[in-house]
């Protein structure tokens, strides 16, 4: 186990910088991976924060289905995602 992280640590090494590397090398080899592993999830936690930031907030569409022919269904799904109207197709079966 020590060897295969002492393995993943070397090629964080660029992203981490030496002076983490290092630190958390030395505490691989006293048997400390708590703080191995804290040192390294800080510094993921802040790549993702910074991702988060930046990201586009999704778009979230609302879709009401009025039937429950599941063909029918998924046409209207398939229009509906193409953003052409719902109304170009009617249910044959209400729900």
């Amino acid at each position: 186990m020590r060897e295969g992280l002492l393995a993943a640590l070397e090629r964080l090494q660029r992203r981490l910088g030496s002076e983490l590397t290092q630190r958390c090398r030395l505490w691989i080899d006293e048997g400390n991976y708590a703080d191995a592993a804290r040192a390294v999830l800080h510094y993921y936690d802040r790549c993702y924060a910074h991702q988060i930031e930046n990201r586009q907030a999704p778009v979230i569409k609302e879709l009401t289905c009025t039937t429950d022919d599941p063909a029918l269904a998924a046409r209207l799904l398939h229009q509906w995602e193409q953003d052409l109207p719902p109304e170009t197709f009617t249910a044959t079966t209400p729900l």
